[in-house]
């Protein structure tokens, strides 16, 4: 069992070959540190997402509460950055889906979920010593998103204090999760009333969160799942798990497996970062239809302007663009397609507007497959009144097409 004092050795030595850079994501994350409290100009609550679940029995929420107090008093002598670092040096890198702190369970750990390539690996890291209880592939994880490398200041300290400003009890779960493009704490707490309450917590303002949807899904189908992002590890009751949700509909259910041979996140956000000059990679997000088929859906920004940009996840060769906000009269986008040379958008700009004159609230480009050519998209509010029109234009040529 390597000691604490070794641990840290080990972890300078890493830094040193450049191999930490993950740990920018979690900056002074330990349990038993605390960090600027947020301010407090608005009631609590306000504008939160603040899941309640209906009494649970009295037998479990005793034992729930049993666990977690027993636990609670244990010292995170190891920071979540360091466990971080220790789990993706045993998975030889990769990417980082999530790390829970599970107080209801026969021991508290450290559970990082880490895909490198096409394995899911749960490594769990012990939170007194670094040591590194178990490693094993999983393939039923609940994470859709990767965290995306940028810094935080909220420890998990403050984010449970946080959670305490909405419902009084005793902390069973504390998770770093994406959640709707956001860094967020997941904290489930369980009330004198036997109720579980789940509050999300900003990792970077440390105040709760309102999530898309209320977090909530319209037909309920989701009622007593467990929400997604959670991998039940350890030999705890895990009740929490049942009692709250955030993910993406669409995918519920969904067993597909990462196929082999993709690209990493980290590949695809210096992918995007040449796309266009000084922009901000705001959120990635991997979508798969098979073993052949999938791509990287990336958000970007830059200045005021706002972008949707789609790459292969086998080869990172770029598929589409769309901009979605922003300044669309200037800006400029001069597309790089191996094998082919488009013309640039100012030029697809301009034989558009001399179909339509009016003002370009929108534009894309991408392959059309029927006509079997890259086309821009040049959608146009008509200065002289109407509906808006999409005019297409040739991105070879910079000619126009059609209007429809």
């Amino acid at each position: 069992m390597m000691e604490a004092k070794n641990i840290r050795d080990m972890l300078r030595r890493l830094a040193l070959a450049g191999t930490l850079s993950i740990l920018a994501i979690l900056a002074g994350c330990s349990d038993n540190t605390t960090g600027p409290a947020p301010t407090d100009e608005t009631a609590p609550g306000s504008n939160a997402t603040i899941l309640v679940s209906d009494p649970v029995p009295a037998q479990e929420a005793d034992e729930v509460r049993a666990n977690v107090r027993r636990n609670e008093s244990d010292t995170l002598i190891i920071s979540i950055e360091e466990a971080i670092a220790i789990a993706l040096q045993q998975s030889g890198g990769g990417d980082l889906l999530g790390v829970t702190l599970d107080y209801d369970s026969d021991d508290l750990n450290y559970e990082c979920v880490v895909r490198q390539g096409a394995v899911v690996y749960v490594v769990v890291v012990d939170p007194q010593t670094g040591s590194v209880k178990k490693k094993e592939a999983i393939s039923n994880y609940y994470f859709t998103h990767v965290i995306i490398i940028r810094p935080i200041v909220v420890k998990v300290k403050d984010a449970k204090e946080r959670a305490r400003k909405f419902a009084q009890g005793d902390v069973v779960e504390c998770n770093l999760e994406n959640v709707d493009g956001q860094l967020t704490y997941i904290v489930v707490i369980i009330t004198a009333e036997n109720r579980y309450v789940t509050i999300y917590i900003d990792a970077d303002s440390g105040k709760e969160r309102k999530l898309k949807d209320d977090g909530r899904c319209d037909d309920d189908k989701h009622r007593n799942k467990k929400g997604r992002g959670h991998y039940r590890h350890g030999h705890g009751k895990g009740y929490g798990h049942y009692h709250h949700c955030h993910c993406d509909c669409d995918n519920d259910g969904d067993t597909t497996q990462v196929p082999a041979g993709i690209i990493s996140v980290d590949s695809v956000r210096t992918i995007a970062s040449a796309t266009i000059d000084s922009i901000r990679i705001d959120e990635v997000k991997l979508k798969v239809e098979n073993d052949t088929t999938a791509s990287y859906e990336v958000k970007a920004s830059r200045d005021s302007n706002h972008y949707e940009i789609t790459y292969d996840a086998f080869t990172g060769s770029f598929i589409s663009i769309k901009q979605t906000g922003g300044d669309m009269t200037a800006g400029e986008f001069q597309p790089q397609v191996p094998g082919d040379t488009l013309v640039a958008l100012s030029v697809a700009r301009t034989a558009a507007l001399a179909q339509v004159a009016g003002n370009v609230t929108m534009w894309t480009l991408e392959y059309d497959e029927t006509d079997a050519m890259w086309v821009y998209t040049i959608e146009v509010e008509p200065a002289a009144g109407g509906e808006r029109k999409q005019v297409l234009v040739d991105a070879s040529t910079g000619l126009f097409i059609r209007i429809k």
